[in-house]
């Protein structure tokens, strides 16, 4: 009985060793090495990487045109991401004054919000601006002009680095001509096309 049992097992055993020599002759994944990551299937580590968009860098000088009231040059200097020098030069301040007379105006912008459209970074600012105005046209006169303006602009870096913006602004000016003293509350605002540089 016992020997019958012994050749049971033995053939038992026998007829599990290919099954099981074939299953010790598969290759293990082999551990990732230190310092090495593994990557899903679907790349997804992969993907999140190239998908992270890398900051766009901008050239903080902006000179151009703003079409409007006024027809001015305009040119921005940006200190920081919240702060920025705006100057403007103009000969004509408003559209029903004739070509003898300009207007220089400098302020300081403030960064409200900012964002980013499909790459393309928008900013909206406020902030004050102080300059004079120097009739030339049938004698001398000149004005004192105080001015709030809201800015939207949005750049096109991809391309050409062109930025757009659109102004609107409200102010007070005390006009000296002749001897008298008015005070107007005149507003201002335009779209501007600049490039930066």
């Amino acid at each position: 009985m016992k020997s019958k049992t012994a050749i049971g097992l033995f053939l038992i055993l026998s007829a599990l060793f290919p099954v099981y020599a074939e299953e010790a002759d598969t290759p293990a994944a082999a551990p990732s090495s230190a310092g090495e990551t593994e990557v899903p299937a679907d790349g997804a580590a992969g993907e999140t990487a190239e998908n992270e968009a890398a900051p766009v860098s901008l050239k903080k000088n902006k000179l151009g045109f703003v079409f409007g009231m006024p027809v001015a040059l305009s040119y921005s200097h940006e200190f920081t991401d919240l702060v920025e020098l705006d100057l403007l030069v103009s000969t004509y301040p408003f559209l029903w004054r004739l070509i003898g007379e300009m207007s220089v105006y400098c302020g300081v912008l403030f960064t409200l919000a900012d964002g980013a459209v499909k790459d393309r970074p928008w900013a909206l600012t406020l902030g004050p601006s102080v300059g004079t105005t120097l009739l030339f046209s049938g004698g001398f006169g000149a004005s004192l002009d105080l001015y709030a303006d809201l800015r939207w602009e949005i750049d096109f870096p991809q391309t050409s680095r062109v930025n757009f913006f659109l102004n609107f602004g409200w102010g007070a000016v005390m006009r000296f001509d002749g001897g008298t003293v008015d005070a107007l509350f005149p507003p201002r605002g335009g779209f501007g096309v600049r490039g930066r540089f």
